[in-house]
């Protein structure tokens, strides 16, 4: 069974990002939003980003489905903050070095730290988790299946409706949660 943050535990994640790690907190929301691999997240660079359409391209890995992913106003002063504070040259998330992206070690470092800090489970505390988020979260929202396989970027619908199934596993516990604790109401 595929992991994934309730929005509890990524809006507690972010929040604790934001306070302490601007740079990681950038990188976390982004990568949530557009469903990003942690060896995607070194992929982006400002060229990809623009400001005037509210358009990102995002590259895929992993033969996935490279797109354009709209940039909410919100995203965009994130994005122009992170630029500001770190002046990246190309690569738009670099690590230690500019020319180098943040690898995925770092990432999941970040994850196990701030993860753990706020009291996210063990087996949650790996970057790839917020990919898996994004997917459940979407289906939960009602978003229909083949928008989430664009948005993830798959090419095979087989690798987004693993997602269906962990919202209605997450449906049905809501669900019995909600009769046992109503009574006879429901």
């Amino acid at each position: 069974m595929v992991r994934f943050l309730f929005k509890e535990e990524l809006d507690n994640l972010f929040k604790v990002l934001q306070e302490n790690n601007l740079k990681y907190y950038v990188i976390f929301k982004f990568s949530y939003r557009h469903g990003l691999r942690a060896s995607e997240v070194g992929l982006i660079t400002l060229k990809d980003l623009d400001f005037n359409t509210h358009r990102v391209y995002i590259k895929r890995l992993k033969n996935g489905v490279s797109s354009l992913h709209p940039l909410p106003d919100d995203e965009i002063s994130m994005l122009q903050e992170y630029i500001k504070s770190y002046s990246p040259k190309d690569i738009l998330f670099y690590g230690k070095y500019e020319n180098v992206p943040v690898s995925r070690k770092t990432l999941d470092r970040i994850m196990k730290i701030y993860g753990g800090r706020i009291g996210i489970h063990p087996d949650k505390l790996h970057f790839h988790i917020l990919r898996h988020s994004l997917g459940v979260h979407l289906i939960q929202a009602g978003v229909h299946i083949r928008v989430v396989q664009s948005i993830l970027g798959h090419r095979n619908i087989q690798n987004t409706l693993i997602y269906t199934q962990i919202a209605d596993t997450y449906r049905d516990k809501e669900y019995l949660r909600a009769i046992k604790e109503s009574g006879e109401i429901i």
